[in-house]
């Protein structure tokens, strides 16, 4: 068995083939489950703490107030970054993104390649932009439907209902993910524990082949 040194040192040579190892993945669950099949597409933001928010001013894996998130939901702060997932009905990951804690959920919209092939794009309120909405419809004929206030212009109320159902695909499978993550990625640098968030996502993927391939 190797080192555990040994080990991140080949881990490392992996980063130039990472995304033609994920591209592979997907393409050989697209095999066994055709974009046809395929009817709408989920995105979310899940928060990943780097260090407990006491440690917040002397972390030296990610200093600096952009790493500094909030969660609405649960109603706190924390140190970090986050991870921007696109999730198909069928509950595997088609794309994801990493950035800083402080960033806009809007600009993990923006930095996705989104190629879903003309599919619904369903999202929280935090996706709300009317511009991303007209600019996927017109350039890449996605659909955004987001959850919306009662006084906005394109609110339509079984339009919500819709959204909120579809979600929890996205929800569920952001849960089996963050799930499998240790208590603690040990991390020498910031590139490190990204790289690892990396392989977390590639790993799910795998499995979710896996399962579809013996089952």
């Amino acid at each position: 068995m190797l080192k555990l040194s040994r080990f991140i040192r080949r881990l490392k040579r992996l980063d130039n083939l990472y995304s033609s190892i994920f591209n592979l993945v997907i393409k050989l669950i697209k095999q066994k489950i055709p974009l046809s099949q395929v009817e709408d597409f989920m995105i979310d933001t899940f928060s990943i703490p780097v260090c407990d928010n006491i440690r917040a001013n002397r972390c030296k894996l990610a200093p600096g107030l952009k790493f500094r998130g909030y969660i609405a939901s649960k109603r706190r702060y924390y140190h970090g970054l986050k991870l921007h997932i696109v999730v198909s009905d069928k509950r595997y990951i088609v794309e994801f993104e990493v950035t800083e804690a402080s960033k806009n959920d809007v600009i993990g919209l923006y930095l996705l390649p989104l190629n879903l092939e003309g599919k619904i794009l369903y999202g929280d309120r935090a996706y709300n932009d009317y511009f991303a909405e007209d600019v996927l419809k017109e350039c890449d004929n996605v659909k955004l439907e987001v959850i919306k206030k009662k006084n906005s212009k394109r609110f339509d109320y079984y339009k919500q209902r819709l959204v909120a159902y579809f979600r929890k695909t996205v929800e569920t499978a952001g849960s089996i993910l963050t799930t499998n993550f240790p208590k603690k990625i040990h991390a020498v640098t910031l590139d490190g524990f990204i790289r690892k968030i990396y392989y977390f996502v590639l790993s799910f993927n795998i499995n979710y082949l896996i399962k579809l391939t013996y089952n």
